[in-house]
């Protein structure tokens, strides 16, 4: 079986598989897209790629008219999106500040600068067809002084000229503005890539920073909620010190108390501590108040909580001995 260029080129793709898939799929829909190869010129190289010339039909005020297109297939499709081209004919221009075609024909449209592994061939012509109805994006030349409606003839339609209307000289200058064209076009087209990567790494740096806060934050959250839990803890040793007191100022009144029982000194060590629980719960209030209000860094919040939860942990050790 005689196999064709663009079978030869496809083990060239990182994605050869993908690329078969999606040229099938515009076949099976019967869409007007050649696959054929082709040398992308750029500044520093040349690059055989694949690419797709045809026709997208624009339906437009009662009737269809084609607009020539051309794809190119990078190498690391679909990675990478296609670059997209109106190519008018001879008789042909392009239109003046269209919303998606510039005067080189190059095409942008938002499906191709968030363009990801998901999206296809496919859909990116169904987008063409939408968006050249809605405006086409070339019209008719107007030949002499007849009135050509912009939209009056077809577009694949080429009238060859058995003369021409050209002298000489203008021919030259013709020829000149030509050339610099092609050459402006193949800048422009050449720096088209990078600016798509550009943009490509610019939103992956985005959602790897959103990634990183949204797991900051949990774990953020994770640790307040160790603090509340320890809040809880506290207040309920606070409910039993004020229980505690309240039972020896009840006994303090009683007649038949002894004042001396209350100044030993292990009620007294007791009591300090137990005055201490109560500023280590203060401070680590503080501390929590401070880093929700954005007055204390997490390092800091984290240094300073470890060192009086070690001095509270001892002196909670201190009242249970006692």
């Amino acid at each position: 079986m005689i196999r064709s260029p663009v079978d030869n080129l496809l083990p060239y793709y990182r994605y050869a598989q993908r690329v078969q898939n999606d040229l099938f799929l515009l076949r099976s829909r019967g869409i007007n897209l050649i696959p054929q190869i082709g040398y992308f010129v750029t500044e520093t190289e040349q690059l055989q790629l694949i690419k797709l010339t045809g026709t997208v039909p624009a339906h437009y005020k009662g009737g269809t008219y084609n607009i020539p297109v051309l794809f190119w297939l990078p190498i690391d499709y679909p990675s990478k999106p296609p670059i997209v081209l109106v190519t008018p004919t001879p008789n042909m221009v392009i239109k003046q500040q269209h919303q998606h075609v510039d005067q080189l024909g190059v095409v942008y449209h938002s499906y191709l600068v968030d363009w990801n592994t998901t999206k296809a061939l496919v859909g990116l012509y169904d987008i063409l067809v939408e968006i050249f109805s809605r405006d086409p994006p070339v019209r008719a030349v107007q030949q002499m002084s007849r009135s050509i409606n912009p939209m009056e003839t077809s577009f694949v339609r080429n009238v060859p000229q058995t003369t021409n209307p050209f002298p000489n000289e203008l021919l030259n200058m013709k020829n000149q503005l030509t050339r610099k064209i092609q050459e402006a076009f193949r800048n422009h087209i050449s720096s088209a890539p990078q600016k798509i990567e550009h943009l490509m790494q610019q939103e992956k740096q985005l959602a790897a920073t959103d990634a990183s806060l949204a797991e900051e934050k949990k774990r953020l959250l994770g640790h307040l909620d160790s603090v509340y839990i320890e809040q809880a803890k506290l207040l309920s040793m606070e409910e039993e010190v004020n229980r505690w007191i309240q039972q020896h100022q009840s006994m303090e009144e009683d007649k038949s108390f002894q004042l001396p029982a209350l100044l030993d000194p292990l009620t007294n060590q007791y009591l300090e501590a137990v005055a201490q629980e109560k500023t280590f719960e203060e401070i680590l209030l503080y501390l929590n108040q401070a880093l929700i209000k954005g007055k204390l860094d997490l390092q800091s919040f984290l240094k300073v909580h470890a060192d009086v939860a070690r001095q509270q942990f001892l002196n909670r050790a201190l009242i249970n001995k006692i």
